[in-house]
Order: C-alpha cells, then sequence, then structure tokens
C-alpha cells in the first residue's frame, strides 16, 4: 500500500508541476529507502540512459525486503520501471496510452504484436519465471514464453 501512495503522489506532483520533497526517516527497520540513480547498478544507469535519454530520474526507492535489494524508478515521463538487484529490468509501466520503446521487448514479441495487434503499442511488460507478461495500451494482457513464443490471453 505504501508503495502504491508514493508511485500517486509523485504522479501528481510531476502532473501537477509541483515541486518534489523527499523525506527520509531515521528508521532502520524500513527497507525502503530513497537513493541516488548513480546508486544503481551501472546496468540499471545504462538501460535508463539508452532507453530513456530524454527523462529525467524523479525518484529512486532501493527495497531490501527480499533476498537481494531491488530498486523502483519513476521517470518524469511517468515511466516506472523495476529493476533486479544486478541491474536487469523487471517491469516497465508507461503512462496510461503511451508505449514503452519497442526495443525493450524481445523482438519475437514485437513482431507479433506488430502482426496481431497493429499500431497498438505495448503499455506494461513484466519478466516472469515462466516468460514475460504483457499489457497492451488497449488493455489487453498477453503471455509469452522465455524465448518469446506466444502462450495466450490472459483473462
Amino acid at each position: 500500500m505504501r508503495k502504491v501512495i508514493k508511485w500517486l503522489v509523485a504522479s501528481v506532483l510531476i502532473l501537477t508541476g509541483g515541486t518534489v520533497i523527499i523525506s527520509c526517516s531515521s528508521n532502520h527497520d524500513d527497507p525502503e529507502q530513497v537513493i541516488s540513480f548513480n546508486k544503481l547498478p551501472v546496468a540499471a544507469q545504462n538501460f535508463v540512459a539508452k532507453n530513456y535519454p530524454n527523462a529525467k530520474v524523479v525518484s529512486v526507492v532501493k527495497d531490501s525486503e527480499h533476498s537481494g535489494s531491488e530498486y523502483e524508478l519513476l521517470l518524469s515521463d511517468g515511466t516506472k520501471i523495476e529493476f533486479s538487484n544486478n541491474g536487469d529490468w523487471t517491469d516497465i509501466n508507461a503512462p496510461m496510452g503511451q508505449s514503452i520503446p519497442d526495443e525493450i521487448a524481445p523482438t519475437a514479441i514485437v513482431s507479433y504484436i506488430e502482426s496481431n495487434y497493429p499500431s497498438i503499442g505495448i503499455n506494461e511488460i513484466a519478466k516472469e519465471s515462466w516468460g514475460y507478461e504483457i499489457e497492451l495500451i488497449n488493455g489487453l494482457d498477453l503471455r509469452f514464453s522465455a524465448t518469446g513464443t506466444f502462450i495466450g490471453i490472459d483473462y
């Protein structure tokens, strides 16, 4: 619930042009910690620079609740990206009605979507243990294997 509230507040501030003020508590039991962009793993920094060169980083949260650390990043265009402890992306969610860059999804998935859902972009992509879960801009949820083979529609 705290994550939802944080993202909601950050999104409202972006949309209203407000100033972002971040307060860090001294509670050492809190597994979430706001960090600077340069504290992200290098792979994550490179991913953002390559795929979102014009976006500014609004916030980066390090979550140490699970084994290892995970990172949640919010960009000025409203895109939310989650990274694993080694800097690989695990979930990317573009703002409603917008697409993630095509270069992010595996080529087989992009080709399938272009053939079967022309001019409908990917709004969200998540890496799962079994493959990829995709949400298109129109709200349709698709599942693909780790190799990019279409599995089915997620109802």
